[in-house]
């Protein structure tokens, strides 16, 4: 639960430790949304997310999708040696990939690229 709380509250960047433990996101999105275990104590996934999180249901949910590339990305690791540093980044290489597979190669190439890694740059490189 320590990288929903992690990717939850914002607190995402490199040195979180939340491309090793990617992984663990899915308790979060299974067991919490998925399955509305929420409904224990809320109404809704929106007021879980209000109330607990202090956040809206698009954020999380933006949230829970750019861990699921980090995820996707990890089990890579051995041949990416960079993870995205924000929800930004994961959030355009979501969008702009269809596959776990074709995130791993665009990610590789945007890595390869040298230049910043934005956002922008996420999707030129996957539109290629």
């Amino acid at each position: 639960m320590m990288v929903c709380r992690l990717v939850a509250t914002g607190a995402w960047n490199a040195s979180s430790g939340l491309g090793k433990r990617g992984a663990e996101h899915h308790v979060f999105r299974f067991t919490i949304r998925d399955n509305r275990e929420y409904r224990a104590d809320y109404a809704t996934f929106e007021e879980y997310c209000k109330k607990r999180w202090n956040r809206g249901r698009w954020v999380i949910n933006k949230l829970i999708e750019a861990a699921e590339v980090v995820n996707n990305l990890g089990e890579n690791i051995t041949q990416i040696q960079k993870l995205p540093c924000n929800a930004g980044q994961a959030a355009a290489l979501a969008k702009s990939t269809d596959t776990p597979e074709q995130q791993v190669e665009v990610w590789k190439a945007v890595v390869e690229s040298g230049k910043p890694i934005t956002a922008a740059v996420i999707t030129k490189i996957a539109q290629r």
